[in-house]
């Protein structure tokens, strides 16, 4: 790989999202609820869905009523759970473009259901932690050539 493609790659999610602060002091301080907008976008696409909604709001342990309000007041910071959870989905993310080698590889990888994941789409499977780690090892097994 050239130093120019290492360059043109996107900032890893993640690191856009806590711009060098700690993860750990991130979450428990909560982050900014444009930061809902932003992982949306990223794992859905610029023009979410209904169900991708629903999705994102399952991933986070909370109501679709819940996320909507919680969008509607920018300058409150997100709840500690939702923001260790709304990071948990930014960097299973950031591994699925990584595995998949791009970001529209990653997105249709995560809403395609998946034989590994008991016939479900990854990004259904991602509401629980047993959910994001199953997730998450199926993306190490692609993306270090192991059978998945």
């Amino acid at each position: 790989m050239t130093d120019d493609a290492v360059s043109a790659a996107p900032e890893p999610l993640v690191d856009e999202i806590l711009g060098g602060t700690d993860p750990v002091r991130a979450a428990r301080e909560g982050l900014p609820p444009r930061v809902l907008d932003r992982v949306s976008d990223a794992v859905f696409g610029p023009s979410p869905t209904a169900d991708d909604a629903r999705a994102l709001a399952r991933a986070l342990g909370v109501s679709e009523r819940t996320l909507t309000r919680r969008k509607a007041r920018p300058p409150e910071p997100l709840p500690p759970q939702q923001s260790d959870r709304l990071l948990l989905l930014a960097e299973t993310y950031d591994l699925a473009v990584r595995a998949l080698d791009g970001e529209d590889r990653a997105r249709a990888w995560l809403a395609r259901p998946h034989r590994l994941l008991g016939g479900e789409a990854p990004v259904a499977r991602l509401d629980t932690l047993a959910g994001v780690r199953e997730v998450q090892t199926v993306l190490y097994h692609v993306e270090f050539g192991m059978a998945a």
